[in-house]
């Protein structure tokens, strides 16, 4: 179409999408779009949301450091505890040999008078001084090259047998004994007085293959305090 003679029209034709508007204000031209917003707001809304998700990924690191560190003071005990295969595991004590060293004990044992009065109350009539006749039944733990074995024994004995009277006594103890064969134990004893704790040392003298123990034991009770010196022989059976 034209405007007049020597001015020709350079608008576009119609393509039927929307047109867009310039306008300058204070010297700044700005494109506004279909529904009224300008190109510079849609820029400034990116912006925003740029840094709002800049800002929550900050937050989120931040709060897994944290959590890191908060572990690492529990977890580092238990790597520790873990066995490194350049460094030696801890390994079991060896295993101990088993001997048999049962055999007859005989002795006698001193009676203090309070006991012999506790015994008469129940119709057993018996002198300060009864013999004892029985067996220990006695099992060594040692090992090789060791200097001490370590000793578990039952002890049955009957008193007073030259008296008429059969007085049963039954002890268990553990100890240890030497290299040298000096040897303490301690347990619990039973007789028709009533029970109590034994405590015996000694020494056993090695002739071959002969075993000849010596001990002293003493039971202290409210009775007063009875002592027992035994002695026997035992031969190893394994």
């Amino acid at each position: 179409m034209s405007h007049g003679p020597g001015i020709q029209d350079f608008s576009a034709p119609p393509t039927g999408l929307p047109s867009t508007r310039r306008t300058t204000i204070a010297g700044d031209t700005a494109t506004h779009a279909p529904g009224g917003r300008t190109t510079a707001a849609h820029h400034q809304e990116d912006v925003m949301r740029i840094r709002q998700y800049a800002s929550t990924m900050k937050s989120v690191i931040r709060q897994i450091l944290f959590g890191i560190g908060l572990s690492l003071p529990v977890c580092t005990p238990a790597f520790c505890q873990i066995p490194s295969t350049n460094q030696p595991t801890t390994t079991l004590p060896p295993v101990a040999d088993v001997a048999d060293l049962s055999g007859p004990r005989f002795g006698f044992t001193f009676l203090p008078e309070g006991l012999i009065q506790t015994l008469a109350e129940r119709d057993i009539q018996v002198g300060p001084n009864i013999s004892q006749f029985g067996w220990q039944f006695e099992k060594v733990f040692y090992t090789k090259g060791s200097s001490v074995t370590m000793v578990t024994e039952w002890v049955a004995l009957l008193g007073g047998l030259e008296q008429s009277v059969a007085l049963p006594s039954l002890s268990w103890m553990v100890g240890v004994r030497t290299r040298d064969g000096a040897e303490f134990g301690i347990g619990p004893n039973l007789t028709p007085a009533g029970s109590g704790l034994v405590l015996a040392a000694g020494m056993t003298f090695r002739a071959g293959a002969l075993n000849i123990p010596l001990n002293v034991a003493v039971v202290p009770s409210r009775a007063g305090a009875r002592v027992s010196v035994l002695s026997g022989l035992s031969l190893r059976h394994r």
